[in-house]
């Protein structure tokens, strides 16, 4: 395969993001996901669908695998909340307010609602984790805090206001945990227990934006409460583990960059200074341990590889919402100049899904990896150092 080279990256951001766009646009945004292995109306008419373990395996197969089988597999193309609203967000940043409004319609019906009180976001599959399983439409926090991410850019709208609260209260009600001698927390899914430290801290996000919006102190006092747990469990050295439990001590780049754009947002409205000192902490380590000089941005903290999508599209989010001085956007060029260097695929017109030392996945997937890297490439377009090149 062919990858553009390092020195003419940026000068062709412009058409790349026209290309991805459009190509996403062509699809109404529908497409595969590394998580949809469950969809397959194959593995579905089997016995092993009902195993835990035969489900786990039957994920990572599809996700790791760089032979896509889904075609085979009777996996269907399917639209993701996450993203239509990355999608919404691209439009309102390129000015267009119809576009935009047209996919935050689309994202509110989108919305798994039952009844008066269930109300939030889930994928279009179901999945398997080790920690837990999740049904098909089942709201979880990552969902429905990218849905409510770009809704509170439209408060304007009725519908959304009320989309808003109304996700909050079933944040509130469904997925506060408590340990004890170590406080609250916002969970993954309904379902389980599991503390991961990106999810509870989007999901303090979200109490924060409905919190706000309604003057609502509970759901702010909740907010706080988990923000300061994860707080209490950075690492010495400013990383944080993915999360609590024992198979979840590892440190990667782009829940890193989810932590912190997450706590910087809340910022906003707590602001607390012991906050920022943990900002400050958290982005001295991932710039230091995460992004390599050459703007390569890693998955692993000990390892380069694989060269991901959605970690460079982080990390290039990440140091746009920190609002850092000119030095860091030149890092986010460089990280963006690296992504499509290792992963544009020119002949295909997308990018690739991931590259390993000794392969490419060249799967296209318009959640994990087009639309991610659509967002962080309009951003650096919208940069002053990004439009000097």
């Amino acid at each position: 395969m062919e990858f553009m080279t390092y020195s003419t990256a940026a000068e062709n951001f412009e058409r790349i993001l026209n290309i991805v766009t459009q190509k996403l646009e062509k699809a109404d945004y529908a497409g595969w996901d590394p998580f949809d292995g469950l969809n397959s109306n194959l593995f579905a008419a089997t016995p092993l669908s009902a195993w835990p373990m035969a489900r786990l395996a039957w994920t990572q197969a599809f996700k790791r695998m760089p032979l896509n089988l889904r075609f085979m597999a009777l996996v269907p193309k399917t639209a993701n909340p996450v993203t239509i609203a990355l999608a919404a967000e691209i439009k309102r940043r390129q000015g267009d307010v119809v576009g935009a409004l047209a996919l935050i319609e689309r994202l509110l019906s989108m919305a798994t609602v039952s009844g008066d009180t269930t109300f939030g976001w889930g994928y279009p599959f179901a999945w398997q984790a080790k920690a837990f399983y999740v049904e098909k439409y089942e709201p979880n926090i990552i969902a429905t805090a990218y849905a409510l991410r770009e809704l509170s850019n439209w408060k304007q709208v009725p519908a959304v206001q009320d989309a808003i609260l109304r996700s909050c209260a079933y944040i509130a009600q469904n997925f506060s945990r408590h340990v004890s001698g170590k406080g609250y927390y916002i969970a993954y899914v309904r379902n389980s227990d599991a503390m991961v430290h990106n999810a509870n801290l989007w999901g303090a996000h979200s109490l924060t934006i409905g919190g706000a919006m309604a003057d609502n102190p509970a759901w702010l006092e909740l907010a706080q409460d988990a923000t300061q747990f994860s707080l209490a469990a950075q690492r010495q050295d400013g990383s944080w583990a993915y999360g609590e439990a024992s198979h979840h001590q590892f440190t990667d780049g782009f829940h890193t960059g989810y932590v912190l754009e997450a706590l910087h947002r809340m910022d906003r409205v707590f602001t607390n200074p012991a906050v920022k000192a943990h900002i400050s902490s958290g982005l001295d380590y991932y710039l230091n341990n995460l992004v390599e000089a050459d703007g390569t941005a890693k998955y692993y903290s000990n390892n380069r590889y694989p060269i991901d999508a959605n970690a460079a599209a982080q990390a290039i989010i990440t140091l746009d919402t920190l609002q850092l001085p000119k030095d860091y956007s030149d890092i986010a060029l460089n990280v963006m100049k690296a992504a499509v260097q290792n992963l544009w695929l020119e002949k295909r017109s997308y990018f690739a899904y991931q590259r390993s030392r000794k392969f490419i996945n060249a799967i296209e997937y318009p959640r994990w990896t087009q639309i991610w890297l659509a967002l962080a490439m309009q951003i650096v377009i919208d940069m002053p150092v990004g439009n000097s090149q």
